[in-house]
């Protein structure tokens, strides 16, 4: 496998960033991710703009233009060669305040994966999620410092659960551990709005649901709130979009087959498709 580095293409085993990094000392760096359809790079530009914002929200910058990192990005994905490719693009936060001036600069990687489709019984059938009390520090920014969302996925994956949903201290959902979540209440989509990632699917799917008349409330939405849902699901920009039958710890369950969200499900699809064809 292929990963850059600083616009270098080496093998995996050659990768490496130094030890006094600030990303792998603290956390300090950003990231995107971002995923083909048919060969081609979905919603770069988007991807591209939100990984930019987070760079200068952080007090972060590299000596590339927008142009080269797209480039790059191209490059690392033809290398690699897959059928449909997972990307991580990364800065790291360079030299560390932790132990002095070390003249490291940010390091810009760029990873690519195998992206095999998600599985059609979860699809068909739906997934089981949990809630788990935590929030995440800087929740609007895709920051390296992941350790709210491990935890979260890693107690989702000790119930045999698919994802956990993030529950702030006000008992509010805010988000999945790596998703955005959307419930369906009276025919009407609910997703939250505050304190969360402002997903690249999540805001694709509202354009859509409002292009067909369906109402999208973004609002706080509590766990009490959830006795009067029908539907939920989960998205984000590698799996789509995902129905959920059953927040487990909660005993709820939730409709799957025809509804709304078979009903985006069919919208989302519709429009990869044109994408697909250019």
């Amino acid at each position: 496998m292929k990963i850059c580095i600083n616009g270098e293409y080496l093998n995996s085993k050659d990768a490496k960033i130094s030890v006094y990094d600030d990303c792998f000392l603290s956390g300090y760096g950003v990231y995107d991710t971002l995923r083909t359809y048919g060969g081609r790079i979905w919603q770069m530009g988007k991807h591209l703009e939100r990984f930019l914002g987070a760079m200068k929200a952080l007090g972060l910058s590299v000596d590339y233009s927008n142009r080269q990192i797209a480039e790059m990005i191209s490059e690392t994905i033809r290398l690699n060669g897959f059928a449909e490719s997972k990307i991580r693009v990364t800065v790291s936060g360079g030299s560390s305040a932790l132990y002095g001036d070390l003249d490291l600069k940010p390091s810009l990687i760029v990873m690519v994966e195998d992206l095999k489709p998600v599985e059609p019984e979860l699809i068909k059938d739906g997934v089981v999620a949990i809630t788990y009390e935590i929030e995440r520090t800087l929740p609007g920014i895709k920051t390296c410092n992941l350790l709210s969302s491990k935890l979260a996925l890693h107690e989702a994956h000790k119930e045999d659960a698919y994802e956990a949903l993030l529950v702030d201290c006000k008992g509010h959902i805010t988000e999945g551990s790596i998703t955005n979540v959307f419930f369906v209440r009276d025919g009407e989509l609910l997703t939250p709005k505050n304190d969360i990632l402002l997903g690249t699917t999540r805001d694709l799917i509202i354009e859509l649901a409002q292009s067909e008349d369906i109402k999208v409330h973004e609002a706080a939405v509590s766990v009490a709130d959830l006795k009067g849902i029908q539907e939920c699901f989960i998205c984000n920009v590698t799996r789509g979009i995902v129905p959920v039958k059953e927040i487990k710890n909660l005993g709820l369950k939730f409709n799957i087959g025809e509804g709304v969200t078979e009903r985006v499900q069919k919208l989302f699809a519709d429009y990869i498709e044109r994408f697909k064809k250019g």
